[in-house]
């Protein structure tokens, strides 16, 4: 991520002040609330394939992906999660 850490007068920030620290807190936050959307619509759809389509396969994928989902709801970033099986 690209982060402002200069003042310039001409140049407004959308908090007021420049703050780098937390800057980067706010974009990971709203980056990980992306990530859970898009998990839990990843994972409702893997769970009715495995139910209704019968896709036995896909097991393994799902749990993965609850795993991350449950990661991301706690606060842990998918890019520091452990994602092996």
């Amino acid at each position: 991520h690209v982060l402002r850490a200069f003042k310039e007068e001409s140049v407004e920030h959308v908090e007021g002040s420049v703050n780098p620290i937390r800057d980067l807190e706010i974009i990971s936050s709203e980056l990980r609330k992306k990530d859970i959307e898009l998990m839990k619509h990843k994972v409702t759809d893997m769970e009715r394939k495995v139910v209704r389509a019968n896709m036995k396969e896909l097991e393994g994928t799902l749990e993965i992906a609850k795993r991350v989902l449950g990661d991301l709801s706690n606060g842990t970033d998918a890019r520091y999660q452990n994602l092996t099986p």
